[in-house]
């Protein structure tokens, strides 16, 4: 299975359990569809990044095992870096400690982790990591691609979260069941643009080609 082959099914294989999880959202109580959705979102995403650097990455089999598992090394990191960014725009976290920790792992998986297994296939992943996050200069399509699902679920959570405060009375309006629904859309429409952009944009860009010259 060639790179280019591999890419497109990962994609594929994202954007389709986006979709299912998306359909989740409208089954059941609204607490108990968001933890089930979250949990399916945090396992599926990090089995798929994480399978997938493990066949794209080169070196010997240390290396190769080690940048495997650095996304899912990012997943905690990532989920604590937002419950303190959620406390910085004064999220009641403490009043549903166990939804709040679900939401941020599940918008982990869907920034961090995916930065995270751009960065494993770069020679230097900490570098590359960098230029994703602080100084938002990613390199190449792989790079690009990543920061971008990143922006745009970080942006959709954000809209999610402004109807949480206005007076229409409804289940899903409770934090954070809103920002996670949110972030949903914004997962899928990243994912949704990647794959388009890979599939008929350009098809014929490898998502490698600056890790392997």
């Amino acid at each position: 299975m060639s790179r280019n082959t591999l890419q497109e099914a990962k994609a594929a294989i994202l954007l389709s359990i986006a979709a299912f999880e998306r359909l989740l959202l409208h089954t059941g109580s609204s607490h108990s569809r968001h933890a089930a959705w979250c949990m399916l979102h945090i396992g599926c995403t990090l089995l798929v990044h994480v399978g997938a650097t493990w066949l794209r990455v080169q070196g010997t089999r240390q290396e190769i095992a080690l940048k495997s598992l650095i996304p899912a090394v990012a997943l905690l990191p990532g989920a604590l870096l937002l419950l303190a960014l959620a406390c910085f725009f004064m999220a009641p976290i403490l009043h549903s400690m166990w939804t709040s920790w679900l939401w941020a792992m599940q918008l982990s998986s869907s920034t961090l982790v995916p930065v995270a297994a751009a960065a494993a296939l770069s020679e230097f992943p900490a570098a590359a990591a960098q230029r994703m996050l602080i100084s938002i200069r990613p390199y190449g399509p792989e790079e690009t691609a990543a920061a971008f699902q990143a922006s745009l679920s970080l942006l959709a959570t954000w809209i999610g979260a402004l109807p949480m405060p206005l007076d229409w009375g409804k289940e899903w309006q409770e934090w954070p069941i809103s920002c996670s629904a949110g972030g949903a859309y914004g997962n899928i429409l990243g994912l949704a643009v990647i794959q388009f952009y890979a599939v008929v944009i350009h098809p014929s860009r490898n998502p490698c080609k600056h890790n392997s010259s």
